[in-house]
């Protein structure tokens, strides 16, 4: 039988003390590569999140530079010709004063001495800047909305009702006299040329709607 020496001991303690430590080694770094794995997983959430909010913040200070949605511009070219919304109203008002103090027959036509000429040189300038103002307000409503402004207004509304208080205002006398096969037509065509000359009214209501929303002009 073998005798067993301190030194013997000593040998079997350092050996049984490596395969401990290799075995606490072992544990801590199973499954191989766990935190790289779980880093390298991450780092896809972490860039998408900061390319999310980078986006976010290029959109948001576009709008905040723009102060008019994707285009900036877009109130701005508008403004520059909007007083063709205003000049319909204006000549309309300047029409009635003039009509007051001398009478509405100047705007007659034809009358005892045959047809004059005279009123189609106020007529025709004032339908052609009546018709000009309603086509800038379609034309604006639509560019606002095209280019996702922070006010998209429905050029519809105001054409439609500008003329409706148009004919309202000119057929209001026609039909105080009573309903006639003839009248009817004459609505309807009446009613097409109120539409077209809407921005009597809607102008300055457009305006103001406009302001009120985008500051402009």
């Amino acid at each position: 039988m073998r005798t067993t020496t301190p030194h013997d001991e000593s040998r079997v303690a350092r050996i049984a003390l490596a395969r401990l430590t290799a075995a606490r080694r072992l544990v801590a770094g199973w499954p191989p590569n766990a935190t790289a794995a779980a880093a390298d997983a991450s780092t896809p959430d972490r860039e998408h999140t900061v390319t999310s909010t980078a986006t976010k913040t290029d959109r948001e200070q576009t709008r905040d530079v723009g102060g008019r949605g994707d285009d900036p511009h877009a109130s701005a070219d508008g403004a520059a010709h909007a007083w063709l919304a205003v000049l319909p109203f204006v000549a309309t008002l300047l029409g009635l004063a003039v009509g007051a103090v001398f009478g509405f027959g100047v705007y007659a036509t034809a009358g005892a001495g045959g047809v004059t000429l005279l009123p189609y040189a106020v007529l025709v300038p004032y339908f052609i800047a009546g018709l000009a103002g309603t086509l800038w307000l379609f034309e604006d409503a639509s560019r606002l909305a095209a280019a996702d402004a922070d006010w998209q207004p429905n050029p519809w509304p105001y054409v439609l009702g500008g003329g409706l208080v148009l004919e309202a205002a000119v057929a209001a006398p026609v039909l105080a006299d009573g309903v006639t096969g003839s009248v009817v037509p004459a609505l309807a065509g009446g009613f097409v040329v109120a539409a077209l000359l809407s921005s009597v009214v809607a102008g300055p209501v457009y305006l103001l709607a406009r302001h009120r929303a985008l500051g402009a002009p």
